[in-house]
């Protein structure tokens, strides 16, 4: 834990993602460290089962763990759910059951099939109607059992087992519009609900089937004829090849999950994109882009880690600084929050949030008290940028900045147009729902998804001055300092027009600026990294170099 004193600021958090791998970073002060998505283990992914219905040599089914599943996505709708649909499959219920509600198939968050808490074969029009058989029920540990089920729309859904008709149920409910291109089997598209057992021979249709046409025997199954989509689980590991006339092939579940929900890192850095030889220099990337109004990626700390020191005590100061460097940003209609401290156990972390505005303007809340409108505006340009926002509660003064330059003292009651706030308070108190949460690239519940590049992320308590911020390109002020220097070049006995380039490197803090040289006089407006000459007689043998220098070094290269 990280506590502070009433004296200068103290720094509470410290991101530098340097790690490079991994699904942690832990901050270089405290003991705080931030998930970055959940971890997958991919042996637990479906598999092909010898165990099938048919019992033939050469006969796979797809077993399911109750961890892993399948998924794919579609482009185009494959079924019309204006007309009537018959699922079909072969189930075996493993003896232990890891969900109370098992889902077989769900396709476009729309139309599933599974078994329900008490364990019946069950249609669901999601997010409208379950539709479950009394009848039909899916006994574990019970072996191979077909069962069937036809919706019609308007009507309701008849139920089989084994071939046999046992159950008509009224419902005239009719499903909502697909809400996801999205199939999966064995669990719901989160991994949820999930099946441990095997499926084979899973066929869907656009029309009703008769008892006759479903496919319930065991030993002979019946060709896939006109189905929509059809799998038979005939491979040994995934992807589970599909079949239909818009057949698509069912891949990993967990590997889409990690995908879905881990943050990536990345090489670009302020430091490293303006020194490309700097190594072990990292960045993360968030991206959230087509998630809609929650983020599937964003990290996670606990905020017990942090501590203001008594907020009751009669001198306590709940000033704080959070800067950070962000790069490929863009707007959104929804205000993107890119570091919340939810909650803590302990009481002793404030509660704040902070994000891009819809204008592309830095905003903040102060959580439980008021949301302020700095009108501090980023720039567009995708390129790396320091933000820094100074809430100086004893002052009741607010100094964002951009780029170690003032960008607005401004601190507006939610919107452009309030007034300036007066509530300069902060609150500490425990949250009941997740007490112990600070989140990096969204809200506490997923809402207001961020997305972009995110770099040494500080979280102060007290008021940073312009010079103490980290809005140099560099951790720490790093002076020139030629890296490279020019190549000798050989020039043919014929000079007529010819030309030749010196090129020489440095790196250091910015500003960095280059001056040329030729036999120790600079070269007018020779200024950039590269020098081009047109060879003379007068130049054969005279030493060319290149001088770096930033506000505390002049390097100077190697002469060619």
């Amino acid at each position: 834990m990280v506590s502070a004193s009433a004296a200068d600021p103290q720094l509470m958090l410290d991101f530098q993602f340097n790690e490079g791998h991994g699904l942690t970073s832990a901050s270089s002060v405290g003991s705080a460290v931030l998930t970055l998505g959940q971890p997958v283990d991919l042996s637990n992914d479906p598999v092909g089962s010898t165990d099938t219905p048919s019992g033939k040599a050469g006969d796979y089914s797809g077993e399911f763990n109750g961890i892993g599943w399948g998924y794919a996505t579609f482009d185009e709708a494959p079924l019309d759910l204006t007309k009537p649909v018959t699922w079909e499959a072969w189930v075996s219920v493993d003896a232990e059951r890891v969900d109370s509600y098992e889902e077989y198939f769900r396709i476009g968050n729309t139309f599933k099939i599974g078994a329900n808490g008490d364990h019946f074969f069950e249609v669901t029009l999601a997010g409208i109607v379950d539709i479950p058989s009394s009848v039909v029920q899916m006994s574990a540990g019970g072996g191979w059992s077909h069962v069937a089920a036809v919706w019609e729309p308007g009507v309701g859904v008849t139920f089989y087992q084994d071939g046999f008709e046992y159950e008509r149920v009224e419902a005239t409910q009719l499903p909502n519009a697909y809400g996801n291109k999205i199939i999966s089997i064995g669990s719901n598209n989160a991994g949820g609900n999930n099946f441990k057992g095997k499926l084979d021979r899973m066929r869907i249709y656009n029309r009703i089937l008769s008892d006759s046409e479903l496919d319930a025997d065991p030993a002979n199954p019946k060709p896939v004829g006109d189905a929509v989509l059809a799998w038979d689980f005939n491979q040994e590991t995934l992807p589970f090849k599909g079949e239909g006339s818009k057949a698509v092939d069912i891949t990993s579940g967990l590997a889409m999950l990690g995908d879905r929900t881990q943050i990536a890192w990345s090489d670009s850095t302020p430091a490293r994109d303006a020194d490309p030889e700097l190594l072990g220099d990292f960045s993360v990337f968030v991206d959230n882009k087509g998630s809609g109004d929650y983020a599937n990626k964003y990290g996670i700390f606990d905020c017990d880690t942090i501590d203001f020191g008594d907020p009751s005590a009669a001198d306590f100061d709940a000033s704080f600084t959070l800067e950070a460097w962000f790069k490929g940003l863009s707007k959104s209609a929804l205000k993107q929050v890119f570091f919340q401290t939810w909650s803590s156990t302990t009481g002793r972390c404030p509660r704040l949030a902070f994000a891009i505005y819809t204008d592309f303007t830095v905003y903040i809340t102060t959580m439980g008290v008021v949301d302020i409108y700095t009108g501090a505006k980023i720039p567009e340009d995708g390129g790396w940028h320091h933000i820094a926002c100074a809430f100086d509660q004893k002052n009741q003064k607010l100094t964002t900045y951009v780029d170690g330059k003032v960008a607005s003292d401004k601190a507006l009651n939610t919107s452009p147009s309030g007034a300036e706030i007066t509530n300069w308070n902060v609150l500490f108190a425990t949250n009941g729902t997740h007490p112990n949460m600070g989140v990096i690239g969204a809200e506490h519940s997923g809402y207001a998804p961020f997305t972009g590049y995110v770099d040494r992320m500080r979280f102060w308590k007290g008021v940073l001055t312009k010079d103490q911020l980290d809005y140099q390109h560099y951790d720490a002020y790093v002076p020139a300092e030629v890296v490279e220097d020019p190549s000798n070049v050989v020039v043919p006995s014929n000079l007529g027009g010819t030309k030749v380039s010196f090129t020489a490197k440095a790196v250091g803090s910015d500003p960095l600026t280059y001056q040329w040289f030729k036999n120790g006089e600079p070269i007018e407006g020779a200024t950039s990294t590269t020098l081009e000459v047109e060879v003379t007689e007068d130049i054969i043998g005279v030493p060319f170099y290149m001088e770096a220098t930033n506000d505390t070094a002049t390097s100077r290269s190697n002469p060619a």
